[in-house]
């Protein structure tokens, strides 16, 4: 039995995941992890919109995090000081939990593991977990997204610079864009060789998306909306903004005529129905109410379009 709180990783990369954007077309090169043996997929994508607005919404939700976070008193410190004033022993002390947050948070999301990509025979999926361990998110490509498909079946991380998030979303649709993912990539001969990187995962962590990872695939309600109905109701929320720190939002669904939602907390209550849906009768048979995340949370899928999920 052992005491210990978090658990080191190894994680090897040939190379920097990148885009390389030219006048002929533009290349998404996703490196992967190589020490689960060979996996991969390439080809072309033929809707580059859908595969980058859902590339993007994916690593927004790893890249979110909705914890507290203490105000930075630095300058206000410095005008005190300027001013010939001594700050006070709670001043001083409002700015080094500052400090200590900060560096605590630097170091969780340093502490995390890479987003897990598997390559079925049916699709090629992506699954992510946000830094604040809050939300998961499993993005699927159909096969028929991409022309020319050859793929090496298999699980194993994906590289997520903190540049790729922005190069995807400078990511142009007018030229040909292909993927190719690969635990191998070409690396120019002047490029060092990289080195591989050590993680101390925390076991709360790990623990959190295993335990996410298998409610994903129990018995849940589900309705198939119109892209139009899911946006206005994504829009909705951003156009009425929360007075006060929201941590959940309780919505009832109605099954018929059409599905329909009615969200509220407190004395704030905000009712639509999916007018452009034509999907056939809910799964359920009964309205229900749950409980939903904040509607900062909420908004992450924005960019989704149909096709994935």
């Amino acid at each position: 039995m052992t005491t210990a709180t978090r658990h080191p990783v190894e994680l090897r990369y040939a190379t920097a995941s990148d885009v390389e954007s030219g006048t002929d077309g533009s290349r998404v090169r996703l490196a992967l992890e190589g020490s689960r043996g060979t996996v991969g997929v390439s080809g072309r994508v033929t809707d580059a919109a859908l595969f980058r607005d859902a590339l993007a919404a994916t690593f927004g939700i790893l890249a979110s995090d909705l914890r507290y976070r203490g105000k930075d008193r630095t300058a206000y410190l410095a005008y005190l000081m300027k001013q010939g004033k001594r700050a006070s022993a709670l001043i001083w002390e409002a700015q080094k939990a500052f400090l200590d947050n900060a560096l605590d948070g630097e170091k969780k999301q340093d502490a995390v593991l890479d987003p897990l990509l598997t390559v079925d025979p049916d699709s090629v999926s992506l699954e992510v977990f946000s830094r604040d361990e809050s939300a998961y998110a499993r993005l699927s490509f159909d096969n028929r997204l991409f022309e020319g498909r050859e793929a090496a079946h298999g699980s194993t991380f994906l590289d997520v610079p903190p540049e790729l998030p922005a190069r995807v979303d400078r990511l142009r649709t007018y030229v040909p864009v292909s993927l190719e993912a690969h635990v191998a990539l070409a690396t120019p001969a002047s490029q060092p060789a990289r080195a591989p990187r050590n993680v101390e995962v925390p076991h709360a962590w790990l623990r959190g998306f295993l335990q996410v990872q298998s409610a994903a695939t129990l018995p849940a309600s589900t309705c198939e909306l119109a892209p139009i109905d899911l946006y206005n109701l994504l829009f909705a929320l951003r156009a009425r903004k929360a007075k006060k720190a929201l941590a959940r939002c309780a919505s009832s669904w109605c099954p018929a005529p059409r599905p329909g939602w009615c969200w509220s907390r407190g004395s704030w209550c905000w009712s639509a129905t999916a007018a452009r849906t034509t999907a056939p009768r809910p799964r359920w048979c009964a309205p229900s109410a749950v409980s939903a995340w904040p509607r900062s949370r909420a908004c992450c899928p924005t960019r989704s379009r149909c096709g994935c999920s």
